[in-house]
């Protein structure tokens, strides 16, 4: 048996258990398999928010998403709030902070782009909608990370006989 570095039994059979990784001094469980995929997840939401902002707003992926039920800033709030919340889950401190950062940096860019291609167009409530999304994201998936950090002490206190 091997433990981390606060001295946390971990398992050394890596390959399909979820093991304790210590970033920032945070522990917190995630399958090695499981945050390879929560970043190729982050990378493809951020390529679809790129493309879908820049797309003619005669596209048909456009005039799909115009037909839903939800407000233009509802979208983008979500969008954003996922693109923020992935890596909340996974990640260093260091690099939620520049992904939260560069999620609303992406955001006054494309904002900037759509005006630029004179076939969208370019509004600060947008913008507005962006940074919104970002903080909710933020906020849900520090929130999730923190109680699955709080479920671990749990089911250890326990183990240890502490209830």
């Amino acid at each position: 048996m091997i433990h981390s570095p606060s001295g946390v039994p971990v398992n050394q059979d890596t390959t399909n258990a979820a093991v304790l990784i210590e970033k920032d001094q945070t522990p917190f469980i995630i399958g090695i398999p499981g945050k390879r995929a929560i970043r190729i997840a982050w990378w493809l939401a951020i390529l679809a928010l790129i493309v879908g902002s820049l797309l003619p707003s005669d596209s048909v992926a456009i005039q799909t998403l115009d037909r839903l039920p939800l407000s233009d800033k509802m979208e983008h709030a979500g969008m954003y709030g996922w693109i923020t919340f992935l890596p909340s889950l996974c990640e260093r401190r260091s690099v939620v902070i520049v992904a939260a950062l560069g999620a609303i940096a992406l955001g006054v860019g494309l904002e900037i782009a759509q005006l630029l291609t004179g076939w969208r167009d370019f509004e600060v409530a947008d913008m507005v909608a962006d940074t919104v999304g970002v903080c909710i994201g933020l906020a849900v998936g520090l929130a999730v990370r923190a109680g699955v950090r709080s479920g671990r002490r749990s089911r250890r206190a326990v183990g240890n006989g502490a209830f």
